[in-house]
């Protein structure tokens, strides 16, 4: 994988990739996490593809939107789904990607997914859901998260790491041959500064209901499951996908909810069948 490239957008350093040539593929991570789960997608797709995936405001490498010093800016809710989508719309123009590019987001990256459509439709050329949902959080996960917010800027990062690396990975997976990469997810989230934490659980606990929006998405969207996801069930987002139009469902065996990582050949032969169709 080429180097990391970086730019200033908003007053703010950018970190990402931007690899290969040809139609856009933008990779966009989960929550909390970086670029660098997309290691293997970014190997396998950038022969084909213009590959671009970056870290979002205040995780891996890029600065957050808005100043650490600025104690009520979490409270104010200074991130959000619909900022950070107007962010990426800002972020390719920055770098020049000016054509339909395939979104392809995980989790948090799916969350926004749905505000780069609602707000960035005239951008996509297809919509790839990877371990996401389209509803949003219920009153006791919502408050679950409002709670977590508070506690990460007592404690830090590595407890949160701690928690949530062991519900990301499919812990049955004989001889979980992703262990390294367990390792370094665990890694990305304990370095990563707590107000970021914070702020990215308030705005997924504060994120727009977007079940209704589903049936009105006309580009073709591909969502993909882990058989084993303790986070987004499966059977949520089958259902999802039964909403949509022009889509497909793809449920992918020994993985959890990180199959870009545990399981990438399966994930990659998935995503390029689904690509492959729609040019």
């Amino acid at each position: 994988m080429n180097a990391l490239k970086s730019i200033v957008l908003r007053g703010g350093k950018v970190s990402f990739a931007d690899q290969g040539q040809g139609t856009p593929l933008l990779l966009v991570h989960g929550f909390p996490l970086d670029h660098a789960m997309w290691h293997h997608q970014i190997d396998f797709f950038s022969s084909r593809y213009r590959v671009i995936c970056m870290d979002l405001p205040g995780f891996g490498k890029s600065d957050s939107l808005f100043p650490a010093s600025e104690e009520n800016a979490i409270t104010k809710n200074t991130l959000s789904m619909e900022t950070i989508a107007d962010w990426i719309a800002e972020f390719l123009d920055s770098i020049g990607c000016s054509t339909r590019v395939h979104y392809c987001g995980l989790s948090m990256g799916g969350y926004i997914g749905w505000q780069f459509w609602k707000r960035h439709a005239s951008r996509l050329r297809s919509i790839i859901a990877c371990h996401t949902r389209a509803r949003d959080d219920t009153d006791l996960i919502r408050r679950g998260r409002e709670i977590a917010a508070r506690q990460v800027r007592i404690t830090g990062a590595k407890p949160v790491a701690d928690a949530l690396v062991k519900k990301l990975f499919y812990q049955g997976r004989p001889g979980l041959k992703s262990a390294k990469f367990f390792n370094q997810v665990h890694s990305v989230i304990s370095t990563t500064a707590p107000q970021s934490i914070a702020a990215g659980h308030l705005a997924m606990a504060a994120r727009q209901d977007a079940s209704d929006w589903l049936r009105d998405i006309e580009v073709s969207t591909l969502f993909i499951a882990g058989e084993h996801d303790a986070i987004t069930p499966a059977t949520e987002m089958r259902a999802n996908s039964e909403l949509v139009p022009n889509s497909e469902f793809a449920i992918l065996a020994n993985s959890g909810h990180m199959s870009p990582l545990e399981n990438p050949d399966a994930f990659n032969a998935t995503l390029d069948k689904f690509l492959a169709s729609q040019t």
